[in-house]
């Protein structure tokens, strides 16, 4: 013990010593430190206590003077410690003096010496050095460092569980990484990762058809959305909320799925909120028993508007349903995108061509009779597409189940159209595929632009062979960026011309270039796509890329 106080001892500064001498006054005399002292001359008021250990020098000149101390009436010692203390000292040359003794000087502790001389002192340690040093260490006052370590505490538990959702650990290693940090730390933080995390002791799960529903709560989620406007734009004035249902594979085992209700906000490009999630062993059986809970929470929030923290009241809107060809006509409780009328903006009827269901474009787009909100919610699509009432149409105000339905392009274009695309030059009919020699030339291109391609990207690009498991950003990736290059010189003159324009006119060539049996249903979407960017803006604003990112997010969570 002796040899840990003496190396911080002989670590401290004079600056850090008039410090702790400074708490030493503080605590035990209640008379603070001089403000006059000079660093030359720090003086140590030295009350009565029970045990001091003097340090000991040869090169320093200390007469112990005589204190009247004005309180209590005791002559009380000073010792001046002087600026010419020697660095070197003896291990040997410590002594001891006691509130008992007759005298406040102290008496020799080491056989090593053989007398006391009062001009050798250098350096007073007392009893309780160790929480002297600790407590000193910075220049603010204890109450400060105080506070300033609850702070770093609230960072350093927002960092690890930041860290823990990043890194997806387990919660048996983030709680036994805790008690690591409790040991070695003066952090107070909690032992389990479930405190860490303000995991709910309960939660409340209602059963309901197909399987099992946990709701979240929207107020929350959209208090949140409130919070990152407020960072990104400022002000607000209104809140349109874009909604997101799909359905996320959780075992490649069975068919057990999660159905999660994810809201945002148009301004928002990332951040999605994730309001209730379904389990089971398929999608819900009923759409409005699955999205009950969530219609109940949603029409307040519109009728009455959001009221916040400071009294602001702010108008809510419910400004899109996004959703995949499946999903939306599972919530709307319409016909799938297999049907023949299964388009959701016109009522248009596929046939079948060479055992193909197509929506060849025998008329013009403006001769099409284009679906309204006013006729879906009077039931007028009744057995040709609409197949029961949903919950949107019945419940939720100012939402129209036709205009409000924008047709994703992550969807539509990037895992329909392009993916169909570069299908037909790989593996379609004879007169439209690509040479094995040719597919080499643009699956080595695009492999060589792995070194260029920029981190804005969120992958790389891979071969063109391996297409088929490309994600939806790298559809995206290849048809704005990569596709004109690496196809040029290598697919016929009209298909690269035809790709070329893809985001103008592929509706009105497709049919010429490949055939009406291949007008499919995402193709003839392209047709009303324009319409939706009026609405809503660009692409980008509407899409489903974001919650699409964020289900890959959920999916890392899952733990057993």
């Amino acid at each position: 013990m002796a040899d840990n106080k003496r190396k911080k001892l002989k670590n401290c500064s004079k600056r850090h010593i008039r410090r702790i001498t400074n708490e030493f006054c503080r605590r035990f005399d209640n008379e603070h430190y001089s403000d006059t002292t000079s660093e030359d001359d720090i003086i140590i008021r030295a009350p009565e206590i029970q045990s001091t250990i003097v340090y000991a020098s040869t090169s320093s000149n200390v007469e112990p003077k005589m204190n009247n101390d004005e309180n209590n009436g005791h002559n009380l010692p000073i010792f001046s410690l002087s600026n010419n203390t020697s660095a070197q000292h003896d291990e040997n040359e410590y002594y001891s003096s006691s509130s008992n003794s007759s005298s406040y000087y102290s008496s020799p502790i080491s056989s090593s010496c053989d007398s006391y001389n009062s001009n050798n002192i250098n350096l007073v340690e007392i009893n309780n050095v160790d929480s002297l040093i600790e407590n000193n260490k910075d220049e603010n006052t204890a109450d400060d460092y105080c506070s300033n370590l609850d702070m770093n505490c609230s960072l350093l538990e927002e960092q690890l569980r930041e860290w823990h959702f990043n890194h997806n650990t387990t919660l048996a290693s983030l709680s036994s990484m805790l008690k690591i940090w409790k040991k070695f730390t003066k952090f107070e933080l909690p032992s389990d990762a479930r405190t860490l995390l303000s995991t709910p002791r309960s939660v409340r799960i209602k059963s309901i058809e197909g399987g099992k529903y946990c709701h979240f709560g929207l107020k929350k989620a959209v208090h949140s959305i409130i919070l990152a406007l407020k960072l990104e734009i400022g002000s607000i004035k209104e809140i349109n909320l874009t909604l997101n249902i799909d359905g996320l594979p959780i075992s490649r085992s069975n068919q057990s799925c999660f159905w999660p209700i994810m809201i945002s906000e148009l301004r928002l490009k990332q951040k999605v909120f994730i309001v209730g999630v379904f389990h089971g062993y398929g999608k819900p059986k009923c759409p409005n028993e699955y999205l009950e809970e969530f219609i109940s929470e949603l029409v307040p929030l519109i009728n009455n508007g959001f009221l916040t923290e400071e009294g602001e009241v702010i108008p809510v809107v419910l400004s899109a349903l996004i959703c995949d060809a499946p999903a939306k006509s599972f919530v709307l409780c319409t016909s799938g995108h297999t049907a023949y009328g299964s388009c959701s903006k016109c009522t248009i009827i596929g046939k079948y061509i060479n055992n193909r269901l197509c929506f060849p474009s025998d008329e013009e787009y403006s001769e099409f009779n284009l679906r309204s909100d006013e006729d879906f919610s009077k039931f007028l699509y009744k057995n040709k597409y609409q197949h029961g009432i949903s919950i949107f149409t019945t419940s939720v105000p100012s939402f129209g189940s036709v205009s409000c339905v924008p047709l994703d392009y992550c969807h539509v274009v990037c895992l329909g159209v392009m993916k169909k695309l570069i299908y037909l030059w790989v593996k379609g009919p004879r007169f439209l595929k690509l040479k094995p020699s040719d597919i080499t030339v643009i699956s080595e291109k695009l492999i060589e632009m792995q070194q260029y391609t920029p981190k804005d990207f969120a992958r790389k690009p891979r071969a063109l062979s391996e297409f088929l498991n490309w994600k939806a950003t790298e559809f995206r990736q290849f048809l704005l960026y990569t596709g004109p290059v690496v196809l040029k010189s290598v697919l016929k003159s009209e298909y690269y011309d035809h790709f070329i324009i893809l985001h103008v006119s592929i509706s009105i060539l497709f049919q010429n270039l490949y055939g009406e049996y291949l007008v499919s249903h995402n193709v003839h979407n392209l047709l009303h796509l324009s319409d939706d960017v009026k609405k809503y803006g660009a692409l980008d604003v509407f899409s489903a890329f974001k919650f699409e990112n964020n289900m890959m997010f959920v999916k890392k969570l899952l733990q057993k």
